[in-house]
């Protein structure tokens, strides 16, 4: 934590718009993180070796891997589908329902919405479809791979 104490960490988080919850969690994080990378916390690595090793955590870890991968392998699955058919604002809805935020899924349905009413798509639409596209669908590799989407990646490491 580049020698910042842990309630100077947690107070800049908060001032950045992280909730103190959050706040908390994410310097936590940080601080244990720290202190395992420098070797100065003995307990840190008893927990980790601990929850590596259990059977009980691994078992966890690797359900919830499976599930996740599952999900992203239907999804996977329909957007395949999808493309074969060249039904590219259909994805655009689908991956911004699972992967986008609010405004992907709003932006993704009006798309779609004026694109059936036209019959096509103009091309300013297509795009902001086409970028829509090619950011979610990197989330979509991701889950498919386990990796953690880029929100959870920020909060850990942001």
């Amino acid at each position: 934590m580049n020698k910042k104490t842990y309630a100077q960490r947690v107070q800049e988080l908060e001032n950045e718009g992280s909730t103190n919850c959050e706040a908390n969690d994410i310097a936590e994080v940080e601080l244990l993180d720290g202190k395992i990378k420098a070797g100065s916390d003995p307990w840190a690595k008893a927990l980790i070796a601990n929850l590596k090793s259990n059977p009980i955590a691994v078992r966890i870890r690797q359900e919830s891997r499976a599930k996740a991968r599952t999900g992203a392998s239907a999804i996977h699955a329909q957007h395949k589908r999808n493309e074969e058919n060249n039904l590219h604002t259909e994805n655009a809805v689908l991956l911004a329902k699972h992967f986008g935020n609010h405004e992907d899924l709003v932006t993704a349905k009006a798309i779609q919405s004026i694109h059936n009413q036209l019959g096509h798509i103009p091309y300013a639409f297509q795009q902001i479809r086409d970028q829509i596209l090619i950011r979610l669908e990197k989330e979509l590799v991701n889950q498919e791979l386990g990796l953690p989407n880029s929100f959870e990646l920020y909060k850990v490491i942001g």
